[in-house]
């Protein structure tokens, strides 16, 4: 494991307090998410870590990524072998979005979120009637509803489909 590029507290809090590692995949329930390239990057497990910030009597993603390429990209991500639920993934997803806004307020971080990404991830082909669900579904974040895409395992992170949060500044 290799630290993160810079001092960004945010990435170096994930790695100390939550596990997180700088890697080039996350895998879990036999999908993938490729990370290959990415600096400044980290993922931690939201799903199984002890923590007074995790609610376990609720469903949680799988996955949190923490990426900084010039600014703050926040992915949450929730891997499936079967995907049969359009509901809970949805619940997971949105879970996961809490969790992560708490950790970059716990962190100190400077970071504005400008920019999120929500999957789910599946090894099959999705069910049609749980793309049809999917679709009309929305993830509620500062006031706006975020989709989610539904995308296949292996699928890299600059691949999945970023969402804005608010327009972007001039500096």
């Amino acid at each position: 494991m290799t630290t993160p590029h810079g001092d960004d507290a945010l990435l170096q809090f994930a790695i100390d307090s939550w596990g997180g590692e700088t890697c080039t995949k996350f895998k879990d329930k036999g999908c993938v998410l490729d990370l290959q390239d990415l600096a400044s990057c980290v993922s931690i497990r939201a799903d199984r870590k002890e923590d007074p910030l995790v609610d376990h009597t609720q469903q949680m993603c799988d996955c949190i990524i923490f990426w900084v390429p010039a600014e703050l990209i926040v992915g949450i991500v929730e891997m499936k072998s079967t995907g049969r639920d359009a509901l809970e993934i949805h619940q997971q997803i949105q879970n996961g979005w809490k969790l992560a806004a708490r950790l970059i307020q716990k962190a100190g971080s400077l970071h504005r979120v400008n920019t999120i990404i929500l999957a789910a991830l599946k090894r099959r082909r999705w069910n049609p009637m749980v793309v049809r669900k999917m679709d009309k579904l929305r993830v509620r974040i500062s006031k706006k509803g975020l989709k989610i895409h539904l995308k296949r395992s292996g699928t890299h992170l600059r691949d999945l489909p970023q969402q804005q949060l608010r327009k972007r500044t001039e500096r």
